[in-house]
């Protein structure tokens, strides 16, 4: 049990200087994007998927406290999850609007990888729905 609580603590703090990291890339980005030539068309697309990550990352984080409170499987983490599974649609609109600027396999790939994100994760949502609501009618038995 204790592994798994330093565990926990490694992936928080881990998560925190990725939250950071992610706010100073946008933070930087319409300075690297001039700088380096590219259109300034691609920094609202670009802003608006670091502001999906780190909300996403944000939402992983109450995950990770449920996880560490010991109550996995709440109706909390179904929100978390829910929320993540919008910020990967959000992430592929941000990217589809990229293709107009400039069309590029990468760009479809990313769109593509974004839909399947969103697809996996409204999955998780609906499995941890679920089990959320059998573990809901045990304790109603015990």
């Amino acid at each position: 049990m204790e592994n798994t609580r330093v565990d926990l603590r490694i992936l928080g703090v881990l998560l925190y200087y990725s939250i950071a990291a992610t706010i100073a890339c946008c933070a930087l980005s319409p300075y690297l994007l001039a700088r380096y030539g590219f259109e300034r068309a691609y920094i609202a697309p670009l802003c608006a998927i670091g502001a999906a990550f780190v909300f996403a990352l944000w939402q992983l984080r109450g995950i990770l406290r449920n996880v560490a409170y010991g109550d996995p499987f709440s109706r909390r983490t179904v929100a978390y999850l829910g929320r993540i599974a919008w910020m990967c649609l959000v992430v592929a609109l941000a990217s589809a609007s990229m293709l107009f600027i400039f069309f590029s396999f990468i760009k479809v790939l990313m769109v593509l990888l974004a839909i399947a994100g969103w697809l996996v994760m409204r999955v998780l949502t609906w499995v941890f729905l679920l089990a959320a609501k059998q573990k809901e009618e045990m304790d109603l038995i015990i």
